[in-house]
């Protein structure tokens, strides 16, 4: 409950932490509660939240349409961007299990992260936009691919900026 989220959070700022990394599931109804509950008790506990801005768990996180994905992630920034300095965008894309059970897709990832940095930053202009976190594999696809080939196929499709 919140009373639990706000003593682990107050915990986590004792050791002397200052920023605390947390999921953030896409949801196309924009309820915010949840967010806002734990937005409030970061602030309460000094700390600043680097939100995950991940897929549907209801969907096995199947990737978005990247048009509505980016616009809820810019209605987060929107609400939220006076106390986040960097949002990251998706986890493990590099994985079938993280998307949608379809084979890793890296031009996907690429347009769900480009259109989702640039509605970020049209809401928090000062953002800072971190690629997914990849996860350690050695496999070569179609399902999973190692991390070395999949932000080689990243940058191919264009996704540094």
């Amino acid at each position: 409950g919140d009373d639990e989220v706000q003593s682990t959070l107050a915990e986590i700022a004792a050791t002397g932490i200052g920023y605390v990394k947390q999921s953030f599931f896409y949801d196309d109804s924009a309820d915010w509660t949840a967010a806002d509950r734990f937005m409030e008790a970061a602030a309460a506990s000094s700390l600043t939240v680097v939100p995950l801005l991940d897929g549907d768990p209801q969907t096995n996180f199947a990737p978005p349409d990247p048009a509505a994905f980016a616009a809820w992630a810019g209605a987060f920034a929107a609400r939220y961007g006076d106390r986040v300095d960097a949002y990251i965008v998706w986890d493990e894309p590099n994985l079938a299990g993280h998307w949608g059970g379809q084979p890793a897709n890296p031009a996907a990832y690429a347009a769900l992260l480009s259109a989702t940095a640039a509605a970020i930053r049209a809401a928090d202009a000062n953002a800072i936009i971190v690629a997914a976190p990849l996860a350690p594999t050695t496999e070569t696809g179609p399902q999973n691919l190692s991390e070395t080939l999949f932000l080689r196929a990243l940058y191919e499709a264009g996704a540094a900026d």
